[in-house]
């Protein structure tokens, strides 16, 4: 399951990067929403990049990745056709980041507390003789 995971992160990342770098051939159609959208591509960019790499550690690699993606994408930006750089996505790609940690954090500690391994109590120390 994890190399799906992982499949999926690296497809979310490459459309990303596609959709993001691609010159301009109309105006965009997103009007105002346009804040929304990074946010929202980037909070699944972000949740399917914490599904693939599990580990803590990778994790935060994951996060911070991200954080620079964004930001590296902005700044590629300006040497596309018909694009600009812009620090307001790019400050809204990684509010996408942070709601996705967020997101995580949130449903780990949900499922743990549904997890039978948390619902045991362990024994209650020997008393002192």
């Amino acid at each position: 399951m994890l190399l799906v995971w992982r499949v999926l992160f690296a497809a979310a990342l490459v459309f990303t990067a596609y959709a993001t770098l691609s010159p301009l051939i109309a105006p965009p159609v997103i009007g105002s929403n346009d804040k929304l959208v990074h946010m929202t591509v980037f909070t699944v960019d972000a949740l399917l990049g914490l599904a693939a790499f599990p580990a803590y550690a990778a994790r935060r690699a994951v996060l911070v990745g991200l954080v620079l993606f964004g930001g590296a994408i902005e700044g590629l930006q300006g040497w596309v056709p018909h694009r600009r750089p812009s620090m307001g996505d790019a400050l809204a790609n990684t509010v996408g980041v942070s709601v996705a940690a967020m997101i995580w954090l949130i449903a780990s500690k949900l499922a743990s507390k549904a997890s039978p391994r948390a619902a045991r109590t362990p024994h209650p120390p020997a008393p002192d003789p």
